[in-house]
């Protein structure tokens, strides 16, 4: 979806906060900060009991490959708040912790919880989940690129 279309979506629901976070991630991978950072307060304003909203600003405050984005320690307390909103059950609630606890160096947190996350998660689904975990264990945070998304002509 672009700007343009989350934008429509949000005039017709307003307390939607799911549109300000995809709305969020693309005003992040276009470089725009101060929109991206309003569009994350939007959505924990209007949904601060949906831990969704926490862990996708925690993901991204935690695995942007670009240094503006990235805030550590920000990453840890809203990845904790999801945790919290989950009952600390959420295996991906668990996995964003441990993500953000890399960001800031922190890496026998960031093992602790991604073992947490591993052995919560079905067998199937473990890969991705042992993989970072591999990376936690070199002292090594994981990063995901955001795709720019060019404007509609």
């Amino acid at each position: 979806m672009l700007v343009r279309e989350l934008t429509s979506a949000i005039r017709f629901e307003p307390s939607n906060g799911s549109h300000y976070c995809k709305r969020a991630y693309i005003h992040a991978a276009n470089g725009k900060l101060d929109a991206m950072r309003a569009d994350f307060e939007k959505a924990i304003a209007l949904r601060p009991e949906n831990r969704r909203v926490w862990q996708q600003r925690a993901w991204l405050l935690a695995t942007s490959t670009d240094d503006q984005h990235r805030n550590g320690p920000q990453a840890v307390l809203d990845a904790t708040k999801a945790c919290e909103l989950a009952y600390w059950s959420d295996t991906e609630s668990l996995d964003q912790l441990a993500t953000a606890y890399a960001e800031t160096g922190e890496f026998a947190q960031a093992i602790q919880w991604q073992e947490k996350a591993v052995a919560l998660t079905p067998i199937a689904k473990r890969p991705q989940l042992d993989a970072r975990l591999q990376l936690y264990k070199q002292h090594k945070p994981y990063r995901e690129p955001l795709i720019r998304v060019q404007p509609a002509t």
